[in-house]
């Protein structure tokens, strides 16, 4: 055997551990894939499971309370995971287009802080709010 056969030789041997190592990456991504599925189905089931409850509560929300309330469990819908504060603006300015000259961003998020102070949302993270009793 000459170099040059000796050279092939080993790249033929990196490119097979290489394609070995890429089908190993692959199906840890298709586990994941599976995981994060699952995850964000069981998020939004919770959502709708706790639904009558908010129903009961909304009666207590001042009316922008209850739109902000609203926009949050739509947008955790949407997202399927709990959202931050401009993912709450956007939803809230896209659910309701004739508030958006009349309601700024300062006075939703002071409403989402609002409503997690009183307990009818809760923040798993910091900046990321999500219905309470999604993750009990």
């Amino acid at each position: 055997m000459d170099r040059k056969d000796l050279v092939i030789g080993c790249q033929a041997d990196l490119v097979n551990h290489l394609y070995h190592e890429l089908d190993i990456v692959r199906a840890e991504r298709d586990k994941l894939k599976e995981r994060v599925a699952f995850l964000e189905s069981a998020f939004v089931s919770r959502i709708r499971e706790n639904e009558l409850s908010y129903r009961d509560l909304e009666r207590q929300f001042h009316k922008l309370e209850k739109a902000v309330f609203k926009a949050v469990k739509h947008a955790c819908n949407v997202h399927r995971r709990p959202v931050t504060n401009e993912e709450i603006i956007k939803c809230f300015y896209s659910k309701y287009p004739f508030l958006r000259g009349k309601v700024k961003t300062e006075t939703v998020t002071r409403r989402v802080r609002k409503l997690k102070e009183e307990g009818y949302l809760e923040s798993p993270k910091r900046g990321y709010y999500q219905p309470t009793g999604i993750m009990r």
